[in-house]
């Protein structure tokens, strides 16, 4: 059987085989740390290939972070190609691979432009500088007097003309400047275009490879049966014949799991399908959502965990004359990405593959270490009893596309599942999860329950805030931010143990944060007999961003203009990951469902890189909210998830998405995140948009009007 063999990933032939064709010119950049800030090693700055220029001019930047539809293989090169005064038709991308010289390889925290914004120009700004210098010295000339200019070097006295290409053999062999000139943003020509993609060609045409895509020679494919209840293991199954029919290659038994690795995956799947499996359910059997929201109630009259505290709540009581309370439920959520979680893994006498699209690859290469060296059937492994197999730089990891992450491949469960089967098959093998699995052992977002209280005084001030969040692993963000000028505020925490795992789910706790206080500030707003609009706008007044996105959005809406009958607008504000979002709804009531017809955004992320991604990214965080707010949610019973595939975890369809408007807050800031920003303030938006209607504000999500506005 024809496996593969490692790649050579040393320096040399990675320039030679990826970023360069032929002679050519190689940058050499720095890698930065977790915190942001250039990183130095033991041995000195650790160096990484970020672009390389060939003989044709051709210009390959290498992409260190993942591309899940989000467009990092184009806004990154826009950095480099920036600086570089390239021709964009010249520009190409290719996926970093997995060394220490790329650093800690994460994408998520919607970072990938923020991180980037200063290394990656200055590498394009390096290069630019060795090409004038060696204009500059193949014509004899001073270095004042060439400039760079859509791929080529013009001298400006003659306009003789060089092209980068023409260049590179000799720039190569100069020293590397330091602290080469970064451009001032009015000199900016690339950067605020929106330019072609440079994935889609490939997308197109089929040539992009994604997980589901890689078929190594003589690879097998598994299917796999986790335990369907949380913290539940496999007791035992019966190997018979009947599981065992054609094709069937072999059963791997896993602690919480059964996988079946067959020819193909309709073969593995079915064999699956008919094994008599026994699970022990374990301690958790009795847990579900509506245990843990009893739980939540009585532990809501905790204090919990201070995460902010102002004014002094008690002193101001005396003041209020109108006090509202809420209690708002929101659900687990799961991430329900197009392409179900996958991986391709080899594992050799001296090497491993694999083969996967993972938001984390350098996580996905330590995983891959820790179980290939874990001793099977025992605690403990083989670094640990001192005869460990495998080190680091006996992994590699082929990074694919991803058919979409929203913070589910940060996990890497999959990649240790994958490992644990190619242990035991001398081959390629490919797992790939049902829908089913997906939906049913994913890394959710969190439940949480939450307790809010608001006084307002005489004048109709709003004086005091206290909100209290309750739920397994809750955090704060979006809650103890709370932009809003109120003198006596104070949030807090408190956790529950539920056995659900948890994960990342796109933009974290201000998804459910946003909507509680977003949706409370027009309960606000209608007790104080206050436009939300106005009132909110009087609040910001120490947040000039929040304020001026918000001003944008319901202008570009005609906030107050006279919507078609039966239709209402809603609004609301939010920032996370250093940007600032407004959105506007319009709903109307159809056959009892909120039926949303359009959308404004308004959005401050700084200087706009690409301006039609950041309008595709608000797009698809509309069209994630929304199924969040009207379709979807994780319920658990007897401790399992209820839901199993998309008939009942429901998606937002075509004929149900609304028409949505981006514009941009035009300013001089460095760039912020895009990704993520867009999601939390849709569900509340749309709430405040049925609160209008109806006169009842919607407590729990998804929303469904026929109780009253609560979910069952």
């Amino acid at each position: 059987m024809t496996v593969p063999t490692k790649l050579d990933l040393s320096r040399r032939a990675f320039l030679k085989a990826g970023l360069t064709a032929g002679a050519g010119l190689v940058l050499v950049g720095y890698w930065q740390n977790t915190q942001g800030v250039i990183g130095r090693s033991a041995s000195g700055f650790s160096p990484s290939v970020w672009l390389g220029i060939d003989e044709h001019g051709t210009i390959t930047v290498a992409v260190a972070k993942a591309e899940m539809g989000q467009g990092v293989t184009t806004s990154l090169p826009m950095l480099v190609a920036e600086e570089l005064d390239a021709s964009w038709k010249d520009v190409r991308f290719q996926l970093a691979p997995v060394t220490p010289a790329y650093g800690i390889q994460s994408t998520g925290g919607s970072s990938s432009i923020r991180v980037n914004w200063e290394l990656l120009r200055r590498a394009g700004a390096t290069a630019r500088e060795m090409l004038r210098q060696a204009a500059a010295l193949q014509w004899s000339v001073p270095l004042n007097e060439c400039r760079a200019e859509a791929g080529k070097i013009i001298h400006i006295p003659t306009a003789r003309t060089l092209y980068y290409g023409d260049l590179v053999e000799h720039a190569a062999s100069l020293p590397v400047p330091q602290n080469a000139r970064l451009k001032e943003h009015s000199e900016f020509s690339l950067i605020g275009r929106s330019l072609p993609r440079l994935d889609i060609p490939d997308k197109v045409t089929g040539r992009a490879r994604f997980g589901m895509d890689v078929n190594p020679p003589g690879a097998l494919c598994a299917a796999i049966m986790h335990c369907p209840v949380f913290g539940g293991k496999l007791k035992r199954f019966r190997d018979d014949a009947e599981a065992r029919h054609a094709g069937v290659r072999k059963i791997v038994s896993l602690e919480t799991a059964v996988a079946v690795v067959a020819d193909d995956f309709w073969t593995a799947q079915q064999a699956l399908n008919r094994l008599s499996i026994e699970w022990e359910p374990g301690p958790h059997v009795a847990f579900g959502t509506d245990t843990l929201e009893l739980e939540a109630r009585k532990r809501l009259n905790e204090t919990g965990t201070i995460k902010r505290t102002e004014g002094d709540l008690d002193a101001v009581a005396g003041s209020v004359t109108s006090k509202l309370h809420a209690e708002f439920v929101l659900p687990f959520q799961a991430h329900a990405t197009m392409e179900p979680m996958c991986c391709v893994a080899y594992v050799g006498d001296k090497h491993i593959d694999i083969w996967v699209p993972t938001q984390k690859p350098t996580a996905a290469r330590d995983q891959a270490v820790a179980t290939a060296n874990m001793e099977t059937g025992k605690a403990t492994d083989r670094q640990q009893s001192g005869t460990k197999k495998y080190l680091q730089e006996n992994v590699v990891i082929h990074t694919t596309m991803l058919g979409g992450g929203f913070g589910r491949r940060r996990s890497q469960d999959y990649v240790a599942e994958a490992v644990q089967i190619a242990r035991e098959v001398p081959a390629p093998v490919k797992l790939l999860w049902s829908r089913e699995e997906d939906v049913q052992h994913d890394r959710y977002r969190e439940w949480s329950s939450h307790r809010i209280e608001a006084g307002i005084d005489k004048t109709g001030t709003l004086v005091s805030w206290r909100h209290k969040i309750a739920g397994p692993r809750v955090a704060s963000w979006g809650a103890h931010d709370l932009p809003y000028a109120v003198p006596n505020i104070e949030v807090s925490t408190i956790n529950i143990d539920a056995p659900v795992p948890l994960g990342s789910w796109r933009s974290l706790a201000h998804s459910y944060n946003a909507y509680v206080t977003e949706c409370f500030m027009d309960e606000i707003a209608r007790a104080s007999r206050k436009d939300p609009l106005e009132m909110r706008l009087q609040l910001l007044s120490r947040s000039p961003r929040h304020k001026a996105v918000l001003e944008l959005a319901a202008e570009k809406f005609g906030w107050g203009a006279r919507l078609p009958e039966g239709h209402a607008g809603g609004l609301a504000v939010h920032s996370s990951f250093g940007s600032f979002v407004a959105q506007v709804a319009e709903v109307s009531i159809v056959n009892n469902k909120a039926k949303v017809h359009r959308v404004v955004c308004a959005v401050d992320c700084g200087i706009s890189v690409d301006p039609d991604q950041i309008a595709a990214q608000m797009e698809s965080a509309v069209v994630y909210g929304l199924t969040a707010a009207l379709k979807s949610y994780i319920s658990v019973k007897n401790g399992r998830v209820e839901q199993a595939n998309f008939h009942d975890f429901r998606l937002l369809r075509h004929d149900e998405m609304p028409l949505v408007e981006t514009h941009l807050v035009k300013n001089d800031v460095d760039p912020t995140g895009v990704g993520e920003p867009g999601v939390p303030p849709i569900a509340a938006a749309v709430a405040n948009a049925v609160f209008s209607l109806t006169g009842v504000m919607p407590r729990k999500l998804p929303i469904e009007l026929n109780s009253g506005g609560q979910h069952p």
